[in-house]
């Protein structure tokens, strides 16, 4: 498959919760963009059924794009994503101060780097097998594009 075969989406996943807004219009450039295989990273406990709001719109999000019908789609879920952004996140900032030292005892819940998300993106669009993939954190931190047969 080549580049252009390939899509990476990083998608600005927001929810608005009085006004009924679930995402923006990220998913109409993902229907631009024709390709084979799509790659996106909503988060760790995304379910549309969820009670959680932003693990429903996460699920939401995932099931979405499983719709838009690719041959391929992975769905990478990270657990806290642990690297530098440009806005101020204090409560995040501190979440990832605990769970650093936590990190061996939290499993799958421990943060995930995003070199670590990276590589895994990157694998899983070479990888383009058939279908919809969830990729969980465990594998994400082994930089591995093993997965299982997405729910959505």
């Amino acid at each position: 498959s080549t580049e252009t075969e390939r899509g990476l989406g990083i998608l600005g996943i927001w929810s608005n919760p009085t006004d009924g807004v679930r995402y923006g219009d990220e998913v109409i450039s993902i229907l631009r963009m024709h390709a084979r295989v799509f790659v996106h990273v909503p988060a760790l406990g995304a379910d549309p059924r969820s009670r959680v709001f932003y693990s429903a719109v996460k699920g939401e999000a995932e099931r979405d794009v499983v719709r838009l019908g690719f041959p391929s789609v992975y769905a990478l879920r990270p657990s806290i994503l642990d690297g530098e952004r440009k806005e101020s996140r204090p409560a995040e900032r501190l979440g990832l101060a605990v769970t650093r030292v936590l990190g061996p005892l939290l499993g799958k819940y421990r943060p995930t780097p995003v070199e670590k998300v990276a590589r895994a993106m990157i694998a899983s669009s070479r990888a383009a097998s058939p279908g919809a993939h969830v990729v969980d954190a465990d594998a994400i931190l082994g930089a591995t594009s093993s997965s299982s047969p997405s729910r959505a």
